[in-house]
C-alpha cells in the first residue's frame, strides 16, 4: 500500500502487485517445502500457517477485488461480486456491503483463536 500511495501515485491497484498473485506465493511455498524436504527438516507449523493466511487473504480478495489467478498467462482479474457505489466514497460503500462483514467475521475468528488456543503445549 505504501507503493500505491507514494510511488505509483494511486494509479496501479495493489491487487496488480506481485503480492496478490497466487502463482508467486505457490512458487515460494513449494520452494520452501522442497528445501525443507531436501534438508530432511520439517516445515515449521508457523510457516504453514503464514502461507495459509496469505492464501486466505487472496481468496477473500477474490470475493470483491480483482485477483489475477491465471497470471502470467492472463492479466485478467477475477472477482465474484461487484460492490456498488452506494455511498459518497468507495470506502463507505465497501463498509456498507456484506463482504465487509465477512472480513470482520474472519478478523474476529482470528482474534478468538489467538486468545483461546494455547501457544505452548
Amino acid at each position: 500500500m505504501l507503493r500505491f500511495w507514494f510511488i505509483d501515485n494511486k494509479q496501479i491497484h495493489h491487487h496488480a502487485y506481485w503480492t496478490h498473485k497466487p502463482l508467486v506465493w505457490a512458487t515460494i511455498f513449494l520452494c520452501i517445502v522442497i528445501g525443507h524436504k531436501l534438508l530432511r527438516k520439517q516445515t515449521p507449523i508457523w510457516l504453514l500457517a503464514l502461507f495459509g493466511g496469505i492464501i486466505l487473504h487472496i481468496l477473500l480478495d477474490t470475493i470483491a477485488g480483482d485477483i489475477r489467478w491465471f497470471w502470467p498467462l492472463s492479466d485478467t482479474g477475477f472477482h465474484l461480486v461487484t460492490v456498488p457505489a452506494t455511498q459518497d466514497h468507495w470506502i463507505k460503500s465497501f463498509m456498507a456491503h456484506w463482504t465487509f462483514k465477512l472480513e470482520i467475521a474472519v478478523w474476529l475468528a482470528a482474534a478468538l483463536v489467538g486468545c483461546v488456543v494455547p501457544t505452548h503445549p
